[in-house]
């Protein structure tokens, strides 16, 4: 009888913005790789870290989401962007952001990737901006038998 591990695949910059800001209660597009691609390597889950500054302390609690944005046929992506809000079937998680105005490490774990490739979408709903340099990686993952 074999059992079941997790397999870890990759960790992927997916957003490295190193000049750009994301106002307060604004959606941006995590545009470093324009896309992730899942529908080949079909990963069922994902982690998401999150480094995250602010130069004025946000309200804590507020939440920053992560969307899944994908093209079921290779082509068109469904909608959800910077001005259209996304379906809430296409949201994988969110986290909480504390009152600090010094770097934040957040994770937004055991996300359950579409089977396409798919766009990632930020949501900042935080009461303030987040500064420049913020970044999210991909932990990606799957089980294996042994």
């Amino acid at each position: 009888m074999s059992s079941q591990k997790y397999e870890r695949i990759a960790i992927v910059t997916v957003q490295d913005n190193t000049s750009a800001a994301l106002t307060a209660i604004s959606r941006a597009f995590c545009a470093t790789i324009s896309t992730v691609v899942n529908d080949t390597e079909l990963n069922f889950w994902g982690d998401f870290e999150l480094l995250v500054t602010f130069s004025v302390a946000p309200t804590a609690g507020k939440v920053l989401q992560a969307w899944a944005i994908p093209t079921l046929d290779g082509t068109n992506y469904m909608d959800g962007n910077e001005t259209v809000a996304p379906d809430t079937g296409l949201r994988l998680g969110g986290v909480a952001v504390r009152a600090v105005t010094t770097a934040q490490r957040l994770a937004i774990p055991r996300c359950v990737l579409p089977p396409h490739s798919f766009k990632l979408l930020l949501d900042n709903g935080a009461d303030q901006t987040i500064s420049a340099g913020w970044q999210i990686k991909l932990i990606k993952y799957r089980t294996q038998s042994v």
